[in-house]
């Protein structure tokens, strides 16, 4: 049903939050690839929009006033995206319904840097909202366990907080 919404152009935005207007912002401790603009964010992928709009980050652990946990997806040549996230994810069950906003895609430009990625500076009414259930995603797509190797070597993250991240 949402690949038809991408087939006849339009966007797609997920989120735990249930809203009328999607209102740009501006996302904190995001990689030198990911957008930084204060924006609305879409995406022309049905698993990632699914993706954003299940996962639950205010059920993980907290270290110093702020959530952690990391998450991420990368396309692969065939155009899959393939979905990473820190152990916390599982172990604290940091997954929920969620909803999944198609938009028109006509405010939006494309995200250079990442591929399927779209963005727009003005505030998006969605043209439909649709509510989904974890399943409905992670019934279909693994999420692989982000490597803690990888993590250290990034050295954007303390002993502790990798730690609360579900790492031994």
């Amino acid at each position: 049903m949402l690949q038809s919404y991408i087939d006849q152009g339009f966007l797609l935005h997920g989120s735990q939050k249930e809203v009328e207007i999607l209102d740009p912002f501006k996302k904190k401790n995001l990689s030198k690839k990911a957008g930084r603009l204060k924006a609305v964010y879409a995406t022309d992928s049905v698993q990632v929009a699914m993706f954003k709009a299940i996962l639950a980050p205010s059920k993980l652990k907290t270290v110093n006033k702020m959530k952690v946990g990391v998450h991420t997806w990368r396309f692969l040549d065939n155009d899959i995206p393939q979905f990473w996230i820190t152990p916390n994810y599982h172990q604290n069950k940091a997954f929920g319904n969620g909803f999944v906003y198609v938009l028109d895609s006509v405010e939006f430009k494309q995200l250079m840097k990442l591929p399927h990625e779209f963005y727009s500076t003005k505030p998006v009414e969605p043209v439909f909202t649709i509510k989904i259930a974890p399943n409905d995603l992670l019934k279909k797509t693994r999420l692989i366990i982000w490597p803690k190797e990888e993590l250290i070597k990034r050295g954007s993250h303390t002993e502790r907080e990798i730690q609360c991240m579900g790492y031994t």
